[in-house]
């Protein structure tokens, strides 16, 4: 075991990040202001100017962090703060028992299986499968993916004799959405578990991480949290590839960076995570806030905000760069991408009133404020363009003026801007792209990561792809995240929309109506600019064209053909296609199985009332769950009627939904229908609606 190595490390990174990012700041608002003619000459000066600042200070510090990262990852620096492990795994039992959390909402049964029990076979293979019990953690609404997830959970306990190891539990009401579904384990099971590992529905842990988690917990006893990086993998569309040569490319350095000036005040990113479960269950609670959605009400993005009450009831929050074996997966096309970001900004913003929050180290409420300033660089972005096009257009149209005073003797001649401006634009361009140089040069200097990104060769042209495709779809996604911000702030409510998994092509129909505003905006930012301010056109471009294509490129993003022809080509590689993890490919091959065994159920009523294996599991958790409060009486009676049990004739119509939730929760009339099927049938069946 290595020592840590203090807080005096991560001060010295903060101390330097807080002073360079300013320092840089106000320089290039100098120059700015030099480009100005030497200062702002009236109110468009003044508005560009302050947004400039705000947009410049958080480009400055994602640098800085990036260059601390380039250091810290070629001198092989650790994180300070945190006892390390050193040597491989031995096989000795654990000290503690630990949970494992898959929490799950209208996901793919068999999906959530094969993870589970791939790496429950992985655990096994250590010999400490007894130390960790795994726990599906339902919110399920639809009612053919409930019964479902019922039978594929008993199938993998039978399969793997996991009785006492995997559990499955269904909340009949999302209080809390996923924060309250884990808060419910935590009040239910949480004193049998000294630790718990949280999961997404997406995500994949390796046997020897999970087990290094519950190790580092054990030799860093004041350690509330320890996060794990993840890396996105299985998307085959152009978009999935994009950003998962990015996150295998460019994340480590940034990551390394972000860990060693955070120290133990960490981050936490909702999942693949170990955390001390009386320390989340005493400190972590969650009310709903007052007043309406989307300030109101539950908190979106509870991660950050729980991470931020661990550090401050006196327990520390780590990152531990140094483990692999952490996956989940990622949106496959653009669309989807700004489905979840929608969630992800009103989350964030949700922040604002948490800024001020009493007993909160500061770093944590720099995190909260970074979370927050994130998404609104986007509209300040916009503003900027728009304030740029109103600027050179005002100027187009009133001329020079070169007697600025009534009196004046001499002409002011008029300044050549594009002195200072080239520089100026060459400073930012350079602390855009000189991170991702720096990762580049960190992954050619590691022969595995090398090799697992096809070799240098393909890696630097990987890099130019991504960069290329990346900076075409950054107009777009500042579009989306302007609305996104404005529909928060207007109190539209984004709610908690079940992610789409799967792979498939964006039809060119709802690209084009999704993305209508993008290329109105496009249309008008370069029509304005070439009628009113044609000197601006060049400037706008690399805005206005991605725009304008907006359509062709969200279609672009969620081709599997495209995607596949670049794979190919040997570009955007990424580890998990060169050298894919065993677990990863053994989870695949469940969830296949699993898929071929038991498709869906579409007729949940008829499997669990005429089926006797999947009537006494259905009838065994229903007898466990709590379902006060969660029957909805109107929709039962309507289908009792249907269905010929409330006494009268049976009206022999299809049931809604809410009808088929309604009979599954009410435990008498799932019996009488299991006794009438044993009887044999007395009238025609009565579909449900899946």
């Amino acid at each position: 075991m290595s020592s840590g190595s203090g807080r005096a490390p991560a001060a010295l990174a903060r101390t330097l990040i807080f002073i360079l990012s300013p320092a840089s700041t106000l320089l290039a608002t100098y120059k700015m202001a030099a480009v100005m003619g030497g200062a702002p000459q009236h109110a468009l000066d003044y508005a560009l100017l302050i947004i400039f600042t705000m947009s410049f200070l958080w480009l400055s510090f994602a640098f800085w962090s990036g260059v601390l990262g380039f250091f810290v990852a070629l001198l092989r620096l650790e994180a300070p703060g945190m006892e390390r492990l050193t040597g491989p795994l031995s096989k000795a039992p654990l000290h503690v028992r630990t949970a494992i959390l898959m929490p799950v909402r209208n996901e793919d049964p068999s999906r959530t299986i094969g993870s589970i029990e791939a790496m429950d076979e992985a655990l096994t293979r250590l010999g400490l499968a007894d130390s960790f019990h795994f726990f599906i953690l339902s919110d399920t609404s639809k009612p053919n993916l409930w019964v479902e997830e019922e039978l594929a959970w008993a199938r993998l306990v039978a399969r793997r004799a996991a009785g006492a190891r995997i559990f499955y539990r269904r909340r009949p009401l999302n209080t809390g959405r996923k924060s309250g579904n884990i808060a419910d384990f935590c009040e239910r099971w949480g004193a049998g578990y000294e630790l718990m590992i949280v999961l997404d529905a997406d995500s994949l842990m390796d046997g020897e991480t999970l087990v290094s988690l519950v190790k580092l917990m054990e030799l860093n006893p004041k350690a509330g949290l320890i996060q794990v990086p993840t890396v996105p993998q299985g998307r085959s569309t152009v978009f999935g590839r994009i950003i998962q040569f990015a996150s295998t490319a460019y994340s480590p350095m940034f990551t390394r960076g972000l860990a060693f000036w955070l120290g133990d005040e960490g981050t936490y990113w909702g999942h693949n995570a170990i955390m001390r479960t009386q320390v989340f269950a005493a400190h972590c609670g969650l009310p709903k806030r007052k007043g309406r959605a989307p300030f109101g009400g539950e908190i979106l993005s509870h991660d950050v905000v729980e991470a931020a009450l661990i550090r401050r009831a006196g327990y520390r929050v780590f990152i531990a760069t140094d483990l692999e074996g952490s996956y989940e997966e990622t949106p496959s096309n653009l669309i989807e991408y700004a489905k979840r970001d929608r969630r992800w900004c009103q989350g964030n913003i949700q922040h604002i009133p948490l800024l001020g929050a009493r007993g909160l180290h500061p770093i944590s409420r720099l995190q909260l404020f970074l979370g927050v300033a994130a998404y609104l660089t986007a509209p300040l972005w916009l503003l900027y363009v728009l304030l740029s096009l109103g600027n050179s257009a005002m100027e187009q149209i009133q001329g020079i003026n070169y007697f600025a005073h009534a009196h004046a003797l001499a002409p002011k001649w008029p300044i050549d801007a594009s002195i200072e401006a080239i520089p100026l634009l060459q400073t930012v361009i350079g602390m855009l792209f000189i991170p991702r140089i720096l990762s580049l040069v960190l992954l050619v200097l590691d022969n595995r990561r090398r090799r697992l990104h096809g070799g240098p060769i393909r890696a630097v042209m990987s890099a130019m792809v991504e960069t290329i495709l990346s900076t075409a779809f950054a107009p777009l996604l500042m579009l989306f995240q302007t609305r996104a911000v404005i529909e928060t702030f207007t109190g539209q409510d984004a709610g908690w929309p079940t992610a789409t998994r799967e792979e498939g092509t964006v039809p060119w129909g709802e690209a084009f109506w999704v993305l209508l505003p993008h290329l109105v905006l496009g249309l008008a930012l370069m029509s304005a600019a070439y009628f009113l301010a044609p000197d601006l056109v060049p400037w706008l471009a690399p805005v206005a064209i991605p725009l304008i294509l907006a359509t062709p490129l969200a279609v672009l993003s969620g081709s599997v053909r495209v995607g596949a022809g670049l794979r190919q080509l040997g570009l955007l590689l990424t580890p998990d296609e060169v050298d894919t993890s065993p677990l990863i490919l053994r989870a695949r091959a469940l969830t296949d199985a699993a898929h071929r065994e038991f498709g869906a159920a579409d007729d949940p009523i008829h499997a669990v009332t005429c089926d006797p294996a999947a009537h006494a599991v259905h009838r065994l958790l229903l007898r466990h769950m709590p379902i006060e409060g969660a029957i909805d009486y109107t929709a039962l009676g309507a289908a009792r009627l249907k269905l010929g049990l409330a006494g009268n004739a049976p009206t022999l119509a299809p049931l809604t939904e809410p009808e088929t939730m309604a009979i599954l929760l009410d435990l008498d009339s799932v019996e009488t229908l299991f006794a009438r099927a044993l009887a044999g049938p007395r009238s025609a069946p009565v579909e449900p609606v899946a």
